[in-house]
C-alpha cells in the first residue's frame, strides 16, 4: 500500500468509527456505504491495511489521532527555534572535535552546521519578508508595472509578518507594507518607496546580523581547521555559541529585541544603527544581512554544500 492510500484509508476508518460503523472488521457495512463505490474502495484499503498491520479499527483511529496531534504540534514549533537547537547540539560535538584535533570529524560537523545556519537565516521573519518584497519590487519595475502581481507579493509579505511563529523577531513593517499594497495598483512609484523602507528595516534586523556572523564564524572555523590552526577554530566556535545564545534569547522574547537596528557588532564595536560593511572572510563573497542570503563561499575551503 502506498503512503497516500494508507493515509486515505486511515482517514476513512476514522470517519467510519465516528459514524458508528463498528462491524467493518468482519465485512459488515451499511447499505448506504455499499452503494457508494468510492467508499467501498476506501473501506477495502482500510481493511487491507488493518490486516497487514494486525491492528483493529480502534487502534488505527488512535494512531491517526496521535498523528494529527503530532502534526498540529509540529506546525506550532518555530523552525528557527528547532534549527537553533540543532546548531547547539552540533556545536558541542564540533568543539570537542576541535579540542581533540580531529580534522575530518570537525570539518564534517562544520559543513552540517553551515547548512543549518543558512537555513536559520533564511527562515528569520525579516529575511522572509525581504524576499517577498523583492518579488513585489520586481513586479513594479519596467515600463509596464504589474500592480496586481505586486499586491499579491505584498500580501504574502504581510502574512509572513502577521503569522510568523517568531513574533519577537518580526521587524516593525506592517504599516509600510499596508501602504505599499494600497498604492501597488495605482501608484507604482509610491509603492516602491514604501517597499524600500521595508527593505531598509529588514536590512537593520539584529537577528539577521547575528545569523550572518554565525555563518561567517563557521566559515572561519572551517578554514582554521583546514590549516590546523586549532586555537583560531576554537575561538570562532566560541563566538558562534555566543551568537546562537543571543538568537535563542531574542526568540524567547527576553532581553534585547532582535528586530531593532543593531547597536553592537559581535566584536563589541558600537554601531550608529546604519548597516555597516562587513569584512568578508577568505573565500567568501559577503551578502548584506538584510538581503536574505548568507555569505556565499567562492572557494573549496568554504563549508558550502
Amino acid at each position: 500500500m502506498t503512503r497516500a492510500a494508507a493515509v486515505a484509508a486511515l482517514a476513512f476508518g476514522c470517519m467510519m468509527l465516528t459514524l458508528g460503523v463498528t462491524g467493518c472488521r468482519t465485512g459488515e457495512v451499511s447499505t448506504q456505504v455499499e452503494q457508494d463505490q468510492a467508499s467501498k474502495e476506501a473501506l477495502a484499503e482500510l481493511l487491507k491495511y488493518a490486516q497487514e498491520t494486525g491492528q483493529s479499527l480502534v487502534q488505527i483511529q488512535r494512531n491517526l489521532d496521535q498523528w494529527r496531534a503530532a502534526q498540529q504540534q509540529e506546525a506550532q514549533i518555530s523552525s528557527v527555534e528547532a534549527d537553533l537547537a540543532v546548531l547547539r547540539s552540533l556545536l558541542s560535538n564540533a568543539r570537542a572535535a576541535v579540542d581533540n584535533k580531529q580534522v575530518d570529524v570537525a570539518l564534517g560537523l562544520l559543513k552540517r552546521m553551515a547548512r543549518v545556519a543558512r537555513g536559520v537565516m533564511a527562515e528569520l521573519p525579516g529575511q522572509r519578508i525581504a524576499l517577498r518584497v523583492e518579488r513585489a519590487l520586481m513586479s513594479l519595475s519596467g515600463d509596464q508595472p504589474d500592480g496586481a502581481r505586486a499586491a499579491q507579493a505584498i500580501l504574502s509579505a504581510l502574512d509572513a509578518t502577521l503569522n510568523a511563529r517568531e513574533a519577537a523577531l518580526v521587524p516593525d513593517v506592517v504599516k509600510d507594507l499596508e501602504a505599499a499594497k494600497a498604492a501597488a495598483t495605482s501608484d507604482a512609484q509610491a509603492a516602491k518607496q514604501h517597499l524600500m523602507v521595508v527593505l531598509d528595516k529588514c536590512g537593520k534586523d539584529q537577528a539577521a546580523t547575528w545569523a550572518y556572523f554565525i555563518v561567517e564564524g563557521l566559515d572561519g572555523a572551517f578554514g582554521a581547521v583546514q590549516r590546523e590552526a586549532w586555537p583560531v577554530a576554537a575561538a570562532e566556535l566560541e563566538q558562534v555559541e555566543v551568537l546562537v545564545k543571543k538568537l535563542q534569547t531574542a526568540l524567547a522574547g527576553a532581553g534585547e529585541a532582535a528586530a531593532k537596528p543593531a547597536t553592537e557588532t559581535p566584536g563589541g564595536e558600537q554601531s550608529t544603527g546604519t548597516p555597516q560593511a562587513v569584512p568578508a572572510p577568505s573565500g567568501v563573497t559577503p551578502q548584506a544581512p538584510g538581503s536574505g542570503q548568507a555569505p556565499v563561499p567562492t572557494g573549496t575551503a568554504a563549508p558550502a554544500q
